[in-house]
């Protein structure tokens, strides 16, 4: 009886120490998607990998690991800070109306270019709703940078990068996984 007693005890202990190192597994292994921190808010390598999809299946061309986040990044920062800036992003009427203007200036409708994309009512739908965000993003900017983006768009990108560094600079910022 104390032999089996003694065993139980031993059991008890392994499976712990067992279950102690499991939890530690998950942890460390659940957190190694996580790529950066930005102000508390997790971005993973999948919200990476969706980027690089998206700027692969709709504009044709590939953005490595470090681009794309530092992309998601400057794109956090920049629709946040225009928030506080009172530059909310349009009504869904008023994007898809710009939306058309621009595709309209382009001789392009809205059917050619989901056409063009190759893209579903979903990936449609999901591209306007980026669409929102850049239409914000874009207001805001051109509160702040005193350089017309038609007029000198190397300059104006210049001025771009500046403030994305000075916001980065104010947040709080943690890269992860060797960044």
């Amino acid at each position: 009886m104390a032999l089996e007693l003694r065993n139980w005890k031993v059991i008890a202990a392994i499976a712990g120490i067992v279950t102690v190192a499991v939890v530690a597994v998950v942890l460390i292994l659940g957190n190694s998607d996580v790529l950066a921190v930005l102000d508390g808010e997790k971005i993973t390598r999948e919200d990476v990998e969706q980027l690089q999809e998206r700027q692969w299946e709709w504009y044709g061309f590939s953005m490595d690991e470090d681009e794309a986040l530092e992309e998601i990044i400057a794109d956090k920062l920049l629709y946040r800070e225009a928030g506080r800036e009172g530059h909310v992003p349009p009504t869904e009427e008023e994007t898809e109306r710009e939306m058309e203007a621009r595709l309209a200036a382009m001789n392009l409708t809205p059917e050619d270019f989901r056409a063009l994309l190759d893209m579903d009512d979903a990936s449609y739908a999901e591209y306007l709703r980026l669409y929102r965000r850049q239409l914000a993003i874009e207001s805001y900017l051109k509160t702040v940078i005193d350089v017309d983006k038609e007029e000198d768009e190397e300059l104006f990108f210049e001025k771009v990068r500046e403030l994305v560094e000075d916001l980065k600079s104010q947040a709080n910022l943690e890269y992860r996984s060797g960044q």
